[in-house]
């Protein structure tokens, strides 16, 4: 679940994923990853009411992973969420 889906950060990620993940694997100086249903099941569980933070900064974006209440309570500092 996306917390603010019509985020400007979130925004310029959309539809840009294979850019992201062409990005994530040249930082990881790998060309190949193999994902399969058990990797699935395991970042599932794993990550469960974890979320994934963008934010814009000067230096570009910042994807951060965070407990989903704080996620939410940052969205909310920075007037983020309609409440």
């Amino acid at each position: 679940m996306e917390i603010n889906p019509e985020s400007e950060p979130l925004q310029k990620l959309n539809g840009q994923w294979q850019k992201i993940v062409m990005v994530m694997m040249c930082k990881l100086r790998t060309n190949h990853v193999l994902i399969n249903d058990e990797d699935m099941e395991t970042l599932s569980a794993k990550l469960e009411g974890t979320a994934m933070v963008v934010q814009e900064d000067d230096d570009g974006l910042h994807l951060t992973l965070m407990d989903y209440d704080e996620a939410m309570d940052l969205a909310k500092e920075n007037g983020d969420l309609d409440e």
